[in-house]
């Protein structure tokens, strides 16, 4: 799935999170995070442990062209 990077920086910085409690909110790694920061994709169940960690729909932190 693509991640827009910008949204999830948005809500990032709305929860006050670093980029390693968002990882341990998720269940995900840093790295991954990172990865996914990087690379604007993931696979959609790593989207919605995203999602899940800010209380969004998945929806939410997808580029406009997954919509």
């Amino acid at each position: 799935m693509n991640i827009s990077i910008e949204k999830v920086e948005v809500l990032q910085a709305k929860h006050n999170l670093t980029a390693k409690k968002l990882a341990e909110i998720a269940n995900i790694s840093r790295q991954t995070l990172s990865t996914i920061k990087k690379c604007r994709t993931c696979r959609p169940t790593t989207a919605a442990k995203i999602a899940k960690a800010f209380n969004v729909d998945v929806t939410d932190i997808l580029t406009e062209v997954n919509r």
